[in-house]
């Protein structure tokens, strides 16, 4: 049938090949022990991967309960088997000539789409260790970048939390995410230097409410680099986005990243890590976006009017209970008006018609300034 060999390690099983074991593969088992991720080595032959493939998907057919309930064309598991994959199911499994006869037959395709149809991603690891993934990344940003991994708690097993760190002149940049003014309801005021302003596209977009990086398959989470932080991070409940010293961009030598170490072993892996760097350093014509975050240092706009007992003057507001509520950007773009004319780049930036014509640095003057007010 096969030479391939498998050994457990807690929730990983390594796959081996030939008499002096070479690892060819790992299979990532979920908190049911059940397969949760496939990871194949690139320099594994073809019909290796395949039956490693094969594997997976037999162990799908026989044990998989808690990812769904769609039918997997022969490969789902049958109802009456509804239990717990236990650890003498996990070890039996581990013979391959337990593999239906069904399921070597199956080619690498109809397997891979099997596969991702429940939710157990597929790659193909170029590197064995995710620090070499890293270092063969770095290599192609163009910029000497060290790092270091930071120790710290984490609910998946391949996930880990890293640092980067420049030496000046760089440094690393992240622009609070806006759109090129179009006229009538734009909500924010836009300097002529932000990146949307200067033909520049977003590489992608982290969700400042959350830390997550939307468009990552390697990258989870992208945090906020502690010199750009406005408050001590014990202080940003759920985020480290919501209190930036400036309101457009963040800026520091330095930035922790949580990496998942089973996908940025691929090639696919190392292009995303790379291009995200090179972004970030400013190298090309590509930035990332932060899409939240960025919290004024005043209290929002429903708070202020109360506060000083006055209606909003925001049109809309009349047909809401209590006249008092408005965009909800009003704060930010008095905290960036101000900001701007500091710099002295207020003349240039685009500021919408109704910021002025309502009234809201006259709503916000003496109103206090202290990061943490909502």
């Amino acid at each position: 049938m096969t030479s391939l060999k498998l050994y457990r390690r807690d929730r990983l099983w390594v796959v081996t090949q030939g008499l002096l074991p070479t690892f060819v593969a790992e299979i990532l088992l979920d908190p049911w022990d059940q397969v949760g991720e496939v990871v194949l080595y690139a320099d594994s032959s073809e019909q290796v991967q395949l039956e490693v493939l094969r594997l997976a998907a037999s162990h799908v057919r026989q044990y998989v309960q808690h990812r769904t309930t769609l039918a997997f064309d022969g490969l789902m598991v049958a109802e009456h088997q509804n239990h717990n994959l236990t650890r003498e199911d996990s070890n039996r499994f581990m013979d391959f000539s337990a593999i239906p006869q069904e399921v070597w037959e199956m080619d690498r395709e109809t397997v891979l789409r099997r596969l991702r149809e429940l939710h157990i991603s597929v790659s193909v690891a170029k590197h064995r260790r995710f620090e070499d993934a890293i270092d063969a990344a770095l290599e192609q940003v163009g910029v000497a970048i060290k790092y270091e991994t930071v120790p710290q708690r984490t609910i998946f097993n391949n996930e880990v939390v890293v640092r980067f760190i420049v030496e000046e002149p760089n440094s690393f940049t992240f622009w609070h995410s806006q759109s090129k003014p179009h006229g009538g309801f734009d909500l924010y005021i836009v300097p002529a230097y932000h990146p949307v302003m200067n033909g520049r596209e977003s590489v992608g977009l982290v969700n400042g409410g959350t830390d997550s990086y939307i468009s990552g398959n390697a990258v989870r989470s992208i945090y906020c680099p502690e010199d750009a932080q406005a408050l001590d991070s014990s202080n940003n409940f759920g985020t480290s986005w919501n209190h930036v010293k400036h309101p457009y961009y963040a800026k520091g030598q330095s930035f922790r990243v949580s990496l998942i170490t089973t996908k940025v072993r691929s090639a696919e892996g190392m292009r995303e890590l790379t291009k995200l760097l090179r972004a970030i350093l400013g190298l090309g014509n590509e930035y990332l976006g932060i899409s939240g975050g960025f919290h004024a240092p005043l209290k929002s706009d429903h708070n202020r009017l109360l506060e000083i007992g006055r209606r909003s003057p925001w049109p809309q507001a009349e047909y809401e209970r209590g006249g008092n509520i408005a965009r909800g950007s009003e704060q930010h773009c008095v905290w960036a008006h101000r900001v701007l004319k500091e710099e002295g780049q207020l003349e240039k930036a685009y500021v919408p018609l109704w910021f002025v014509d309502e009234g809201w640095l006259q709503i916000y003057e003496g109103a206090e300034v202290r990061h943490g007010l909502y």
